[in-house]
């Protein structure tokens, strides 16, 4: 599976997320914004037959990325 690193505004032009919390009162160096599938078609009513691939792909993500961070330290 093939993932693209861009900042969440390039994505979606939104502010006050925990992400900009963290980056920005916290002081937490890297953040990250992990996007569910939809291209602007259904906006947050997904179909149900997009439940599953879509939970699938984000915990894809959130593992793929919590594995580089391990490696990382």
């Amino acid at each position: 599976m093939l993932f693209q690193v861009i900042t969440f505004f390039c994505i979606l032009l939104s502010t006050g997320g925990s992400d900009d919390w963290a980056k920005g009162t916290a002081r937490i160096k890297y953040t990250y914004t992990i996007e569910l599938r939809d291209r602007g078609s259904f906006g947050f009513i997904l179909p149900v037959q997009y439940i599953l691939p879509t939970a699938r792909e984000a915990l894809a993500a959130a593992l793929t990325l919590a594995g580089e961070i391990a490696n990382v330290r």
